[in-house]
């Protein structure tokens, strides 16, 4: 577009608008054709962005800004001898809306963010591709979103915006003895296992309180009504993005029919010498106890320091017979019976 500035004062040019580039040129005094003067301008700071003069100042590129209002340029003839004529003022009114999208956005990836344009242009186009005043979408990668916009007088206006995207941690939990990952798993007795959630984290939060990268667990009571539990962690990096990973500990199944032996023959031939309960060391808080037929205490065990009976008593062999023993803590009620030496 160019628009020949008038030589009378105050003319009032076509409109313009605003974020668009405009050519003013010029209309020389023709009392001044053929000389070598040339021509200097002023303009409004407030409302250009960017200038070019060309050739000796008989035209002008004007990017004016994003600003909506009337400004003035002014224009000087100047002589090839040095002599400045009138400063003749044009006003012009640069129409259009302000639009601003905001600033740069920081997200974390797979996060959805959104754009707002306002809703008083006529029509958006964003990134080429999508319209109306709202761009939304979800982070993959760093981006810039630029919208063009035209309201209702055919201004265009744009604005544009980075979405940095940050990484999320890596978080996969896996079983620090081994190394391999882990989705659940079954302990029994005393054994425990440590959940390692990584190093790509800044910060951790275990679902149990813990807050380091790793932590170990035991085995379920049996005797326990849980017969499952979740363990899991939230991961945040430096960024502040966060990524999750949880497990499922499953508490160790056993077989209800334990067949607990009724006699034994502790002779040192190597079979059937000792008095062995079965998963009586699943089993956190279990105790035993045999009693003679007087009710004295010949044996007691607890599962966490388990061994199973030899025979003896205070290291002596007690008689051949039968004895009564009392099982606590192998489930809601304590286990009875009698079990028999024959040597």
């Amino acid at each position: 577009m160019v628009v020949a500035l008038p030589t009378i004062m105050q003319a009032q040019l076509p409109p313009a608008c605003t974020q668009s580039w405009v050519r003013y040129a010029a209309n020389p005094d023709p009392m001044m054709m053929g000389t070598q003067s040339h021509f200097s301008w002023i303009f409004d700071a407030s409302g250009v962005k960017e200038y070019r003069i060309y050739g000796n100042g008989d035209s002008v590129d004007i990017l004016w800004s994003n600003r909506p209002g009337r400004y003035s340029i002014g224009i000087a003839e100047v002589s090839e001898f040095g002599c400045t004529g009138d400063t003749v003022w044009n006003s012009i009114m640069v129409q259009g809306v302000l639009l601003d999208i905001g600033p740069d956005k920081e997200v974390c990836e797979n996060d959805s963010f959104a754009f707002d344009a306002g809703s008083d242009l006529a029509s958006y186009l964003w990134n080429d591709t999508a319209t109306g005043s709202i761009f939304r979408g979800v982070a993959k990668q760093t981006d810039t979103i630029r919208v063009v916009a035209v309201n209702d007088i055919n201004c265009k206006t744009y604005d544009s915006a980075v979405v940095i995207v940050r990484p999320r941690p890596h978080v996969n939990i896996v079983d620090m003895a081994s190394g391999k990952a882990v989705s659940d798993t079954m302990l029994c007795g005393y054994t425990s296992i440590t959940f390692d959630a990584g190093i790509d984290g800044t910060f951790y939060t275990w679902n149990t309180g813990e807050i380091t990268n790793s932590i170990t667990v035991p085995a379920i009571d049996p005797t326990m009504s849980d017969s499952v539990r979740l363990y899991a962690v939230l991961v945040e990096n430096i960024y502040g993005c966060t990524a999750e990973d949880s497990v499922l500990l499953r508490r160790c199944v056993i077989d209800k029919n334990i067949g607990i032996p009724n006699v034994f023959t502790p002779n040192g031939d190597g079979k059937n010498d000792i008095w062995r309960i079965p998963t009586f060391d699943y089993y956190p808080s279990a105790t035993v106890e045999v009693y003679d037929r007087w009710n004295r205490i010949v044996y007691r065990s607890t599962s966490r320091q388990y061994k199973p009976w030899d025979g003896k008593s205070e290291g002596k062999e007690v008689p051949m017979g039968s004895y009564f023993y009392l099982i606590k803590g192998m489930g809601s009620k304590e286990i009875k019976g009698t079990v028999t030496i024959i040597r």
